[in-house]
């Protein structure tokens, strides 16, 4: 007898094929307008959005292990949230890329979506 509440098929691997074409998409364009400055160094702003409140906290960990600054919290809507950054990487647009669809990625695989992201340049 199957039971109705548990699902024993699911699209996750479509859904995180086209979630990751259009972030591969975003991320391209975005780079190329973003990174038409001379060399200096980047930090990388991001969040991340979860409905799942333990997924989402091991996968701030995750994230801190990495040696991003992480800040995890449920907003008003009552979603759970991963703020973040990272440590001052160089700017390498095959680098930054690869490192974004990286952490995608992975928080796919915890239920986390990346909502937003920015790049700020650090200039001495």
């Amino acid at each position: 007898m199957k039971l109705p509440f548990f699902k024993t098929n699911t699209n996750n691997s479509e859904l995180s094929g086209t979630y990751k074409n259009n972030l591969h998409d975003q991320v391209s364009e975005r780079l190329q307008h973003l990174l038409q400055t001379s060399s200096c160094e980047i930090i990388i702003n991001f969040i991340f959005t979860s409905d799942h409140g333990r997924k989402g906290d091991k996968f701030s960990a995750i994230l801190a292990e990495d040696g991003c600054f992480v800040n995890y919290f449920m907003n008003t809507e009552k979603k759970y949230q991963i703020t973040g950054r990272t440590h001052k990487l160089k700017l390498n647009k095959e680098e930054i890329k690869d490192w974004l669809l990286s952490i995608a990625e992975k928080g796919i695989k915890f239920n986390c979506t990346l909502s937003e992201w920015n790049i700020v340049f650090i200039t001495d």
